[in-house]
C-alpha cells in the first residue's frame, strides 16, 4: 500500500469519525430534549440526574437506577404481581432514538456530508 492510499484510507476514517460524532452529539441533544418534557411533571430535582455525552464515537448515558423502572407496568413482589403505574421516559426513548441514530450512521454519509465534514478543520 503507497503512502498516498494510507492517507487517502486515514483522511476517510478522520471524516467518518466526524460524522459519528456529529450524530451522536445531536442525537444526545434530542434525547435530553425528549426525556425533560416527560418528566417535567416530576418535582424532585433527583429526575433531572441524567447526563448524555458523545464521546470517542459513543453515545454514553448516564442516570439513577430508578430511572429505569418508571417504564415498567408490573412489579413483581413477595406476594406477586402488581400493576402500577408507569412513565415512559426511559426504554421508549432510548430505543426510539436509537432506531434514528442506526438510520443515520447506515445512510447518512452522503458526498455532500463528507464534503462539510471535510470543511470541519485540518485533516492531516
Amino acid at each position: 500500500m503507497s503512502l498516498r492510499e494510507q492517507r487517502n484510507k486515514s483522511r476517510e476514517a478522520i471524516i467518518e469519525g466526524r460524522f459519528i460524532n456529529h450524530v451522536l452529539t445531536h442525537e444526545a441533544k434530542e434525547l435530553d430534549a425528549d426525556i425533560k418534557k416527560r418528566i417535567s411533571g416530576f418535582d424532585s430535582p433527583e429526575w433531572a440526574d441524567y447526563q448524555f455525552k458523545a464521546i470517542e464515537n459513543k453515545l454514553r448515558y448516564t442516570h439513577l437506577k430508578r430511572h429505569r423502572y418508571l417504564d415498567m407496568k408490573n412489579r413483581k413482589s413477595e406476594r406477586g404481581t402488581r400493576k402500577k403505574k408507569f412513565y415512559n421516559i426511559h426504554n421508549r426513548v432510548l430505543y426510539g432514538h436509537a432506531n434514528e441514530i442506526v438510520k443515520e450512521l447506515t445512510v447518512g454519509l452522503t458526498d455532500g456530508v463528507r464534503e462539510q465534514m471535510a470543511q470541519l478543520g485540518p485533516i492531516d
